[in-house]
């Protein structure tokens, strides 16, 4: 997260992630605890709004994607490659 004062708009390798719909593989998924009982479905409603993060965001697949997020955020923001520490701070997706 950042704000106006450091960019203008996001950079071009969140754009390109944003706009491969990877967050789609998320949706429709089942969470199931080891007797095999649905905890909570990705799967939207019929006739109920909700966005990406109400459904996939209380389940494991939130932080599935958030690292995903995060494997890229590295990878191009070259963190890690310089002479001073970088730190990545990852917290859980909130409702």
């Amino acid at each position: 997260m950042t704000s106006t004062y450091y960019r203008g708009d996001l950079p071009k390798w969140v754009q390109n992630f944003n706009e491969s719909k990877r967050a789609e593989k998320y949706l429709n998924l089942e969470w199931k605890d080891s007797q095999g009982t649905v905890l909570r479905s990705t799967k939207p409603e019929a006739g109920k709004e909700a966005n990406f993060f109400q459904l996939v965001g209380p389940t494991p697949f939130g932080n599935d994607y958030e690292f995903e997020f995060a494997r890229e955020l590295i990878t191009y923001e070259k963190l890690g490659d310089g002479p001073a520490t970088d730190m990545l701070a990852i917290s859980p997706f909130t409702q």
